[in-house]
């Protein structure tokens, strides 16, 4: 569990407004930060005690603080989801409904294990799911099914 995901489940009521100050963040880390209730990023290198004491300031004021960059980075990113899940039929990927909710823990990082334990299937009925589903769309593993379910818009 990430900082910023500890940090939501401890706050109760509504997510709290983060300010994060990082060296660097994923793309994807980024987004995932974002629901979770970053509303603001700090490069380190270029952030002093005061700027950080702004930042949380304003962000208390429901003012958010990205970089240019990261907000044409989430720009292109939303464009592109939306361009790719418009109309999406989770059938016209190939997946039923059972590969998708797996393939999404896939991608959220979880074991073989954890998924079994989330949906209450055994481990070897997950196995089975990725594996019939790799052979039957002709992908090489479940890096390849995640990436898959991605652009066709239904991870």
């Amino acid at each position: 569990m990430t900082s910023i995901e500890r940090v939501t489940r401890e706050a109760s009521g509504a997510t709290p407004a983060v300010v994060l100050v990082a060296d660097s963040i994923s793309r994807t880390h980024l987004v995932r930060a974002i629901s979770r209730g970053l509303v603001s990023f700090l490069p380190r290198p270029q952030t002093s005690m005061e700027r950080a004491v702004q930042a949380v300031l304003a962000t208390r004021a429901g003012h958010a603080d990205l970089p240019q960059a990261m907000i044409k980075d989430l720009i292109e990113q939303i464009k592109s989801n939306n361009g790719a899940r418009t109309g999406t039929d989770p059938r016209s990927a190939g997946l039923n409904l059972r590969e998708i909710n797996v393939l999404s823990l896939v991608a959220e990082g979880l074991s073989t294990s954890e998924i079994a334990q989330q949906l209450n299937y055994s481990e070897k009925t997950i196995k089975n799911i990725l594996h019939s589903m790799t052979v039957r769309l002709g992908l090489r593993n479940r890096a390849h099914a995640v990436a898959y379910a991605v652009r066709a818009g239904v991870v």
